[in-house]
């Protein structure tokens, strides 16, 4: 139905898609054994606890004033690792985020006494 609204209308699928916003995302996996996992969670729970968050399936957060651009950090169930996935307007943006807080993740890792 869409596409027979966008033919009789002579709109192009170029013209809708170039006035979609860009996002661009990057995903890093960040070790962390499975005794260490809740620590970390309530870690990056008092780190977000003065940004717009999420909580599902993991902390989702925007580290960034104007809220262009979110994290989130999943604990996998199934494996050590917790997973860090970023979304942000640039390519850039996003793997800065998505490095900043895989190392963040260790160095909450190394808090744990």
């Amino acid at each position: 139905k869409l596409l027979e609204m966008v033919a009789r209308n002579g709109i192009k699928l170029g013209d809708i898609v170039k006035g979609l916003p860009h996002r661009v995302q990057a995903i890093r996996q960040a070790f962390c054994p499975q005794d260490q996992l809740g620590t970390v969670m309530r870690r990056a729970m008092e780190h977000t606890k003065a940004m717009p968050r999420t909580l599902v399936d993991g902390i989702r957060f925007s580290p960034i004033k104007d809220n262009s651009a979110w994290v989130l950090v999943i604990p996998e169930k199934e494996r050590p690792y917790c997973e860090i996935l970023t979304d942000a307007d640039s390519k850039e943006m996003a793997e800065v985020l998505a490095e900043e807080y895989s190392a963040q993740v260790y160095e909450w890792r190394k808090s744990i006494v």
